[in-house]
């Protein structure tokens, strides 16, 4: 499934300018992480604060009757955006007391149509196994995932194009990424396990 959402992130007009905003700190860490060289691909890289989406999983969520989830550690991904037709998804992994993942989501999409009704996309529950609840809690414990910028723009898409939002909840950290388009090596490796695998 593709996802995508309207961005709350502070963005620059170059890649180089948005390098010079970020914490030399975090540049050091990046610099040596798996997928660094995205930067040379993408435009508009930014290290800004992100702006939650939890209101919007909510609104999705209401209109479906899906609660948000809680549990140990949490993991929102919100997707908008689209071309002819406006797509929204919400993802959201929780982990219990057990160190389980499991992860739920629903959406839909709209035809840019006067008076086109949303057409729902399948909703999606699944139980991650121990193995894959073991993955993402690596994952989540790479300084690279927090090191990363926090906004990409993919420039070969003009026009339309996903824009995606993830929020890491976990114990004595909280972090906010989005891109459009072009996620990093990091955030594609969360989404990955937390979405579906078709």
């Amino acid at each position: 499934m593709k996802l995508a959402l309207v961005v709350g992130a502070l963005v620059f007009s170059t890649g180089s300018a948005a390098q010079h905003e970020a914490d030399p700190k975090l540049l050091a860490t990046y610099s040596v992480c798996p997928g660094q060289d995205i930067l040379k691909k993408a435009s508009d890289i930014s290290w800004g604060k992100v702006e939650s989406m939890l209101a919007k999983h909510e609104t999705l969520r209401r209109d479906y009757h899906a609660l948000i989830p809680t549990g140990t550690a949490r993991i929102l991904w919100y997707a908008e955006g689209g071309d002819l037709e406006t797509t929204r998804f919400s993802v959201i992994a929780v982990r219990d007391v057990q160190g389980l993942w499991h992860s739920s989501g629903v959406g839909e999409s709209v035809a840019w149509i006067q008076g086109a009704k949303p057409t729902p996309m399948n909703p999606l529950s699944r139980d991650l196994t121990a193995e894959e609840s073991r993955a993402l809690d690596k994952l989540l414990e790479d300084p690279c995932l927090y090191a990363e910028p926090t906004f990409l723009n993919d420039p070969t898409v003009v026009a339309g194009g996903l824009f995606s939002t993830l929020e890491v909840e976990i114990p004595g950290n909280q972090w906010r990424g989005s891109w459009h388009v072009l996620p990093t090596k990091q955030e594609s490796a969360v989404i990955d396990l937390i979405g579906t695998k078709d």
